[in-house]
């Protein structure tokens, strides 16, 4: 299942990326997302959570490079 959602990332990002570097954002993510639940009360579909991690990893980049 990691696979595929790596997959799914990486093609959305045009680049390959990382196991430890997915795993960090999927955490980034998970922290936004219940915040999001918490403050907004709102829920996140797949994709939205697909395109939080898809920023992460920008960020992360960004910090790294």
């Amino acid at each position: 299942m990691l696979t595929n959602f790596k997959e799914v990332i990486e093609r959305k990002l045009e680049r390959t990326i990382s196991n430890a570097d997915l795993l960090t954002a999927i955490e980034l993510a998970k922290s936004d997302v219940v915040m999001n639940d918490l403050i907004w009360g709102k829920g996140v579909t797949a994709e939205q959570f697909e395109d939080v991690v898809i920023r992460c990893l920008q960020t992360l980049g960004r910090c790294v490079g």
